[in-house]
């Protein structure tokens, strides 16, 4: 069976203590740079690989850190895991990926766990069904960093890393108006999440400063899964009987886009509405007619989220400002139909 190779097998191999291996290895000014030089030598050739555990006792550290999404399914989570796990990787962090599939019990299970685990801190995207925040305020109130990103809390317990998500709205109001559509469906999970509010209020904003009228916004809350495409399924059947149908249907992120254009598809509304959304995957060239689609700058996000979460661990001395939001800008969010 394989076996190893230990500071100990070192310390035989060249005939030196092992504490006076271990320090030559951790660089300790204490031990001469030719016995540092001939240790590291010697471990190298010896496939030497230090014992995780150890370290972390050592340092009070894990080097491991909770990521807490509600899908990896989501496009948006894939890249924004790529992100993080780029900045993880180089900073000799390992990632720890949970999802909550928006149910409130299994995110703070996964809060739970990754405590139990002791990594370093956590990276979380909050799930659709999230009111009570309690068990987010334990865990911070136990002085573990934690940094939101994405669907974040407006509460002051944790810094938060989004995409500017009302200027993004914006845009898409802007685009609308510009094909000439003058009547719109939003569709999205909950209204309580603070990134649907920021984009409903970001989209009417500019829909209003066009001098439309607000009340050709229709906005409709669907909750996530089968109950949203069971609730959109009626919405536009009822608007399709009732000859009221939008001009465009708009998802506010990437579970509604999907969804709106299932159940478009199956109501064989394709031709009869045009569909947009929030949405970073290729989608739109395989399907026709194409959508028009909204990307966010999910890597990026990840990327300065993951960097903000690792200076806290490693500075845990100097206070970071608490709730301070960071909004990451994104060059080019329309991908043309």
């Amino acid at each position: 069976m394989y076996k190893p190779n230990t500071l100990k097998d070192i310390a035989l191999e060249l005939g030196l203590s092992v504490s006076t291996v271990s320090r030559a290895l951790s660089d300790n000014y204490q031990i001469s740079e030719y016995t540092k030089r001939k240790v590291k030598e010697r471990a190298n050739k010896m496939n030497y690989v230090p014992n995780p555990f150890a370290v972390s006792l050592k340092v009070s550290r894990s080097f491991s850190i909770g990521v807490v999404i509600p899908s990896i399914r989501n496009t948006f989570y894939a890249q924004a895991i790529n992100g993080i796990e780029s900045v993880a990787y180089s900073k000799g962090y390992h990632v720890v990926i949970c999802q909550s599939h928006h149910s409130a019990v299994r995110e703070a299970e996964s809060i739970g766990h990754l405590k139990e685990k002791k990594v370093d801190g956590v990276l979380m995207a909050l799930a659709a069904g999230s009111h009570n925040l309690s068990h987010i305020k334990q865990y911070t109130d136990g002085g573990d960093p934690l940094v939101f990103f994405n669907c974040i809390a407006d509460l002051s317990m944790a810094e938060c890393v989004v995409a500017d998500n009302k200027k993004i709205a914006a845009e898409a109001a802007e685009e609308f108006i510009s094909q000439g559509c003058r009547k719109v469906y939003i569709i999205a999970s909950v209204a309580h999440a603070k990134i649907v509010q920021d984009r409903v209020s970001g989209f009417r904003d500019a829909w209003i400063a066009s001098r439309l009228d607000a009340n050709d916004i229709n906005t409709h809350y669907c909750g996530t899964g089968e109950q949203m495409l069971d609730s959109l399924a009626v919405i536009l059947a009822d608007a399709q009987k009732e000859s009221r149908l939008p001009d465009t249907v708009f998802g506010l992120c990437e579970e509604t886009t999907l969804a709106i254009l299932q159940i478009v598809n199956k109501l064989s509304l394709t031709n009869a509405v045009k569909v947009a959304g929030f949405n970073n995957s290729e989608i739109s060239p395989f399907i026709n007619p194409p959508p028009t689609l909204f990307r966010q700058p999910a890597f990026q996000i990840g990327k300065t989220a993951a960097e903000k979460l690792i200076y806290a661990i490693e500075n845990p001395d100097k206070k970071y400002s608490l709730c301070k939001k960071t909004i990451i800008a994104s060059e080019k969010t329309t991908i043309n139909n």
